[in-house]
């Protein structure tokens, strides 16, 4: 597949060099990108606060130990759910917006169904194995049911999350950020609020049960987005090429997921739920800072994929210089709120949630790294070096989990964060290098 950027710009294409005497936080109010950055973190982070505050009622209603299970049984979905798609969730935001851009109607409609059936075969096929293995392996009868109900709710949360990244390569940002991150945690507040807790199970099933609403949504509402001209076109299938694009992105998709959640599913076995609900509170806080390079990355990767290619290698730079310097100033002040109350801000789960504040510490630690590097990760995908995100994030996952291995049995929950920060550090710092190098290269190769 040939592309247009490989080319020179032409002067049409090129735009002014901006005026050195104003400051970056003139030339982005200026241009259009705050706008977009603006509604963008408006939606982006009240989704992550939604699903604090999700955590935050299930935790006071069920306590540490219910608390822990539930935790885990949405660790282990989010993970299956991830790996599941097949690298697919990461590229398809990029095909679709390239195939709109070209107006490539017939390949848009083929990677759509191709797509479709790839996320939904093979996870509903992990979620089986999940549910045999749950009679097999699980001895407590309150983790053996979370485990069947978390292995029938796979397929729906994965089609669920791939259908937002659909809609994200249709420019649609601010409603798929929502109803990939917000409106489940939203229905599933409401109902617990309304009528109560009274199990992990129950908190699981109906996170279930608002994931499949949000997923019917969302069916109807990408195929009414979809240009009239893809259905008149017949599908036209590269199911070969698409998959090539999509395997490099598996490493990478699997070890940021992996990054995210094994620690999760490694403590459980070796320390007990109530662990896990002491590690997920910290992790979840910590999300406020986290949240702000992914909110960024969702607003500007379909972004990136647009002016990739059409040619626009400079636009393609100054947004991703504009969206780092964007992400850390709206970082610093609140890691600084974070650094100064941990204990008030771990005490929103209940008094027993209170012992994770130094894990919460820990957290904010790497994080803060995290945020100062910006988008770097959407910024490979999408503009073709899926290669080099997934080998970086697929070594720095591995080292992760030996790391664990080693810590956790020495260190306990504190021996996991540790690692999980020094791997952050380590991924940030490996993904900026590369990406700033990209973006250096005269004729960067897709």
């Amino acid at each position: 597949m040939s592309r247009i950027a490989s080319n020179p710009l032409s002067p049409s294409m090129q735009s002014a060099d901006p005026d050195p005497h104003v400051s970056w936080l003139t030339r982005v109010a200026r241009s259009g990108l705050a706008e977009k950055l603006v509604k963008g973190f408006v939606v982006g982070i009240g989704t992550r606060v939604l699903m604090l505050v999700m955590h935050v009622v299930i935790g006071r209603q069920l306590g540490l130990h219910g608390y822990g299970i539930f935790a885990l049984m949405t660790g282990i979905v989010t993970l299956s759910a991830n790996l599941g798609t097949l690298g697919w969730n990461k590229v398809i935001t990029r095909l679709v917006a390239q195939y709109h851009v070209e107006k490539q109607w017939a390949l848009l409609h083929g990677v759509i169904i191709r797509g479709d059936q790839i996320v939904f075969r093979v996870t509903t096929g992990v979620g089986v194995l999940l549910c045999l293995g749950s009679w097999l392996f699980a001895s407590d009868p309150a983790i053996r049911v979370c485990l069947l109900i978390a292995g029938i709710s796979i397929p729906i949360v994965a089609m669920r999350q791939y259908r937002c990244r659909q809609l994200l390569g249709m420019h649609k940002t601010r409603t798929a950020m929502f109803l990939e991150s917000g409106a489940v945690p939203a229905l599933v507040v409401i109902i617990a609020l309304m009528f109560g807790v009274r199990s992990a199970a129950q908190a699981v099933l109906i996170y279930s049960l608002m994931s499949l609403a949000i997923a019917f949504l969302l069916k109807a509402m990408v195929f009414r987005k979809l240009p009239g001209e893809v259905f008149q076109s017949p599908p036209k299938f590269e199911t070969r090429q698409w998959q090539s694009i999509a395997t490099p992105a598996i490493l990478g998709q699997s070890g940021g997921v992996l990054m995210r959640r094994i620690d999760l599913l490694m403590i459980g076995p070796m320390l007990g739920v109530s662990a896990v609900g002491l590690y997920s509170s910290a992790f979840r806080v910590s999300f406020a800072l986290q949240c702000i390079p992914v909110v960024i990355g969702l607003i500007v990767q379909p972004i990136f994929v647009s002016a990739w290619y059409a040619g626009r290698i400079d636009k393609v730079k100054r947004v991703f210089v504009r969206s780092l310097l964007a992400s850390i100033a709206i970082s610093i002040p609140v890691a600084g709120v974070l650094l100064v109350f941990p204990e008030q801000v771990m005490s929103i789960f209940g008094k027993e949630f209170t012992g994770g504040t130094t894990l919460l510490v820990v957290f904010i630690a790497g994080q803060i790294v995290n945020a100062m590097t910006g988008p770097v990760a959407p910024l490979l995908v999408m503009t073709g070096n899926e290669r080099i995100f997934g080998i970086s994030t697929g070594v720095v996952a591995a080292l992760n989990i030996i790391g664990n291995l080693i810590a956790i049995p020495l260190f306990g929950v504190m021996g996991a964060a540790v690692m999980a920060a020094c791997c952050i550090v380590t991924l940030n710092a490996w993904q900026f290098h590369a990406a700033w190098k990209h973006l250096r290269t005269p004729n960067p190769n897709p």
